[in-house]
């Protein structure tokens, strides 16, 4: 059990440590995915996206909305889950792409919209909780973070995406 906690901030680590960010653009802004790899509080989701084999889909053209887990977010995942997402890859992209949405919204386009469909296919509720903005069970920490390809919000929670109809 330890071993995949320390696995996972291994992956963390080499992702921090990797020349792998992207530079800056012409005009002088990062797609989604060198945000989020510039970023020092997303190495754990950086990390994910390496091992589910994500990262290339978010240099794509876009545009993209993506709900970006914090560090904090994937610290209080239970070890049990943590374990289960690396081990199983089929489910990690599940819930890595349930964080992922075609289009570029930004947080008053969310609450206008109020709901929006992921790439993992399920939808994503936003709502405001006081002066926050909610996403699902969780809130947003820094919204608005632009990209060339689309825009980034972080998140405080991993989102998980609700079972399948066949497994209710």
């Amino acid at each position: 059990m330890k071993r995949t906690g320390i696995a996972f901030a291994i992956a963390a680590f080499c992702v921090i440590g990797s020349a792998w960010t992207q530079g800056p653009t012409k005009e002088g802004h990062r797609d989604v995915l060198g945000v989020i790899e510039g970023d020092s509080d997303l190495t754990a989701f950086a990390g994910v996206l390496r091992e589910a084999g994500l990262r290339d889909a978010l240099r794509g053209h876009g545009p993209f909305t993506l709900f970006a887990p914090t560090n904090e977010a994937f610290a209080r995942l239970s070890q049990p889950k943590r374990e289960g997402l690396l081990k199983d890859k089929d489910q990690l992209r599940r819930v890595l792409l349930y964080h992922m949405v075609s289009g570029r919204f930004s947080s008053q386009d969310l609450l206008a919209k109020r709901t929006v469909k992921t790439f993992e296919g399920s939808v994503l509720r936003a709502t405001m909780k006081g002066k926050r903005i909610g996403v699902e069970n969780g809130y947003m920490t820094d919204p608005e973070l632009p990209a060339t390809n689309g825009i980034v919000h972080l998140i405080d929670i991993v989102l998980i995406p609700p079972a399948p109809d066949n497994y209710r």
